[in-house]
Parts: C-alpha cells; structure tokens; sequence
C-alpha cells in the first residue's frame, strides 16, 4: 500500500487539490496536520465556538470540531484520520476516526470524548487529527458523489449536536445527579439530626418544666408535714422533760435522801464488825466511811 510522502501532498496542494487551502507547513513525513475551525458543544442551544477562539472540554464532556479545511479526495485516493500523540495523552480521545472515500468533497469533523480528569483547551493552533492518504490499487467502480457546501455542513452539524447529550455515555449528568443525591442525603441527614435535637430537647424541657410544677405544688403539703412532725416532735420532747421533772418531783420526791439511806443501810451493815474504838481496825473504816461519802457528795453535785 503506497502512502503519499509530505512533498507529494504539498505538490497536490500547490496544484489545488486534495486540501483546499491547505497550508504547506502542515504537511510533514506522511501526513497532513488539520486544526480547527469550529467547534460545537452536544446538548447546547447556544452558538458554536468560531476559531481563533478557544473551547474547553470538561472530563466527561463531548465535542465536535469542525476543520478548518476542507479535502477534495481524488478517485485513486483513499483517507484515513489518525487519533494524535499530543491530545491522547491528555484524554482527549478522537472517537470516529474513520476513511475518506474517494470522491468526498467537503469539510470533516471530528468527534472527541475527555476521558481525563482535567479539562482541555483547543485553540486554533492545536492539531485536532492527522490524515494519511493512501493509493488505491485499480479503478474505483462508484466513487463517493458527496458536495457540501460549508453552511451547509455547519447547519447539519449544528442540528446532531443539539439533540445529543452532552457527554460520553451521558457521564457528566450521572456525575451530577449522584453528587446531588449526595448533597440531598447529606441534608436530610443533618435536618433529621436537627429535629431529633430540638425533639429532645422539647422533652427535656417538658419533663423538667412538669418536675417543677409538681414540686411548686408538693411545697405547702411537705411544709405543712413538717411542721406537724416538727411540733408533735416538740411537744413530746416537751411533754417528756415536763413529766420526767413532775414524776421527778412528784413521784420520787426524795430520791437524793433514799439514795443516800440506801448507801449508808449497806455500807452499815457491810461494815457491822466488832472492833474497839482504839483499834487499828476501827480506824481504818472511818477512813473508808469519809472516802465514801466524799465520792456520794461528788456523784450527787455532778447529778446537779
């Protein structure tokens, strides 16, 4: 299969075929370098992006780009677009890459997919795909017999763009609708926390408010309860100090005196020995009698 040198697509160039306002410097090795001329973004009503401007493809995110040249295959040429090294490496993917009949006059687009995770500029100086043009070996028997004009392209293009989803496998708007699933969740997860704290606190209000109340209403009753309990106390204490001194007075009227004849009655008869008043013996008793009745007179001052 012989493929056309970058000379031999300048010559044709020159001669005003095979790229119509091709530039030579674009053509190096074995292939022609396209850029863009327009670009239209899936799913928008709005106007397409006219080159040299810029577009930016988010991740995710679809777009065509029209060239900004047009191609005038010849019967014994063939096409081929070819994904480049510079846009792949960012993500930036060339999903229809296809064959140029021969017999195709008229503009091309390509359609490109961000598969990366940033979002990538296209200016007119950026190499949206390159083409290869290849012999074909015998006589094409029916040729391709397409003529466009530009706005005609631009309108037909326009029209598949705005019914298409905005991205590859409508990825973009998965991404959304789960992020606002997420945040939806996340909300109803804090306004639940939120009610069941205010609910809480509103039965710990009540409860504690009804505390209340039944203590401010229990007050007078536990007053009332204890001074009864205080004044019965009273009164007994008062009645048992009162009687002890009448039963004191009235009942044991000579308590001291029958406690002293008491102690002298025993103390006599414990000491009714024999014994000469001169004795040694007789002495000793005295001694303990006055002992006795000293610690009696002590014991009955401290009773006082």
């Amino acid at each position: 299969m012989a493929i056309l040198s970058d000379s031999e697509i300048q010559q044709r160039i020159t001669d005003g075929g095979l790229i119509a306002g091709g530039d030579m410097t674009r053509a190096s090795q074995c292939s022609y370098s396209f850029v863009a001329g327009v670009a239209f973004h899936p799913g928008r009503a709005d106007a397409p992006i006219n080159f040299p401007g810029e577009a930016i493809v988010k991740p995710g995110e679809m777009i065509w780009i029209r060239t900004l040249e047009t191609v005038k295959m010849p019967d014994g040429l063939v096409g081929f677009w070819w994904q480049t090294n510079g846009l792949s490496r960012q993500g930036l993917m060339l999903v229809n890459m296809s064959m140029i009949e021969p017999g195709y006059e008229g503009d091309l687009a390509c359609l490109f997919v961000n598969f990366g995770k940033s979002a990538i500029p296209i200016n007119k100086e950026t190499v949206i795909a390159k083409m290869v043009f290849s012999e074909v070996v015998g006589r094409v028997l029916s040729p391709i017999a397409y003529r466009s004009t530009r706005q005609a392209y631009d309108a037909d293009l326009r029209a598949l763009t705005i019914n298409q989803p905005p991205s590859f496998l409508q990825i973009s708007e998965l991404a959304a609708n789960v992020e606002a699933a997420r945040a939806s969740a996340l909300q109803a997860i804090k306004d639940a926390e939120i009610a069941s704290t205010a609910d809480a606190k509103a039965v710990f209000d009540k409860q504690r408010n009804d505390s209340l109340d039944t203590f401010k209403a229990n007050i007078p009753k536990a007053v009332l309860q204890s001074a009864a309990w205080a004044g019965a106390a009273l009164a007994l204490l008062t009645a048992a100090t009162v009687g002890a001194n009448w039963a004191e007075g009235k009942l044991f009227p000579n308590v001291k005196t029958v406690a002293r004849s008491e102690a002298e009655q025993a103390l006599g008869e414990r000491l009714s020995v024999s014994a000469t008043p001169d004795s040694a013996q007789s002495e000793q008793l005295s001694q303990q009698i006055k002992l006795l009745n000293a610690r009696i007179a002590a014991l009955e001052q401290k009773k006082k």
